[in-house]
């Protein structure tokens, strides 16, 4: 059975690195975007900070992990004062597996509009105020194939919706609307040592029902792993009521470039948790950090968390306010 197992999961990321290394360079998206707090304080690693209704946009094979209704949102304040909100929702149904719901909606602020004035002192005029709409919803499932391995999908539609542009002669308004179909597929494997949990994510453009394949969405494929280092250590005294996590991530994109995750967690009575992480191989971001707090309340869990980004230079610093709420 073990090595059926094995068998299953080499083969699936067999595949998964295949169908990666056919993508082609594409633009980033705000899709990029990291919508986990207690993901992206580990340096945007996958596994570093267990499971919640925000995994789904990690590895959507998490939620195979999870019991009960959880929901989580999340507000991130994104560089050049733009502020990007998402959530999730996800029920375990038992046998037939998990359920999820996701939303993502970037708020960009208003903006002036202007036309050609000739004659004018500007050569311009004002002519009102405008926005742009950019959001993605999606539903996801997840569930485990075998008791060590789990299979999850994400299904996103996402749309970009820019305004009318005014001119002298009337209006123009080509191609004011893209959409996208957006599809992840990630697996887990927990061999049942030391904690450790290994995965794979691919995110892929789908069928896009305007006919623009890969208009708004990178390709990105993560291999990943965690495991507890104080289960290294003799299991007494403070060491059991505490968990150390590394986390660490490999990925590859479109543009066919390589970067690399690593995230540490400290874990205290699975109450407080400390949180740090760096990035390999960005042009601004690097080190990341963050705390959560989880508050238990009979038969619910209350958590809160928080997560700092470093962008550089340039883009300065990426703030990630988050709240969750579990049910069984």
């Amino acid at each position: 059975m073990m090595k059926n197992i094995q068998h299953i999961f080499v083969i699936i990321v067999s595949s998964t690195i295949m169908i990666c290394g056919t993508l082609s360079a594409q633009t980033q998206a705000f899709l990029d975007i990291g919508v986990n707090p207690r993901s992206e304080a580990l340096g945007a690693t996958q596994f570093g900070s267990g499971a919640n209704a925000l995994s789904i946009f990690t590895n959507p094979a998490q939620l195979a992990q999870i019991s009960g209704l959880r929901a989580s949102t999340v507000m991130t304040q994104w560089i050049a004062d733009i502020t990007h909100y998402g959530g999730a929702m996800t029920y375990n149904l038992g046998t037939p597996g998990t359920i999820g719901l996701t939303g993502i909606w970037m708020d960009y602020g208003t903006f002036t509009r202007t036309t050609g004035a000739p004659g004018t002192a500007d050569g311009y005029a004002t002519t009102g105020e405008f926005s742009v709409t950019e959001y993605a919803i999606g539903v996801a499932y997840a569930h485990p194939l075998t008791s060590k391995l789990s299979l999850g999908g994400h299904l996103q539609y996402a749309a970009l919706s820019l305004p009318t542009i005014a001119s002298a002669s009337g209006t123009v308004s080509d191609q004011a609307t893209k959409s996208q179909m957006v599809f992840h597929v990630g697996t887990v494997y927990t061999p049942g040592w030391k904690h450790l949990r290994l995965g794979a994510h691919l995110q892929q453009s789908g069928l896009s029902p305007q006919g623009r394949q890969g208009a708004l969405m990178p390709g990105q494929m993560t291999l990943g792993g965690a495991l507890d280092l104080l289960e290294f250590l003799p299991g007494t005294g403070w060491a059991r009521s505490s968990d150390l996590t590394l986390a660490y991530d490999w990925l590859q994109d479109r543009g066919a470039r390589t970067r690399q995750h690593l995230g540490l967690e400290y874990a205290l009575q699975d109450v407080l948790f400390l949180r740090g992480g760096y990035r390999f191989g960005y042009d601004q971001q690097g080190l990341t950090a963050g705390l959560g707090v989880r508050m238990l309340l009979g038969t619910t869990a209350l958590q809160v968390d928080y997560a700092y980004s470093d962008f550089g230079t340039y883009f300065g610093t990426v703030h990630r306010f988050g709240c969750g709420v579990a049910l069984w």
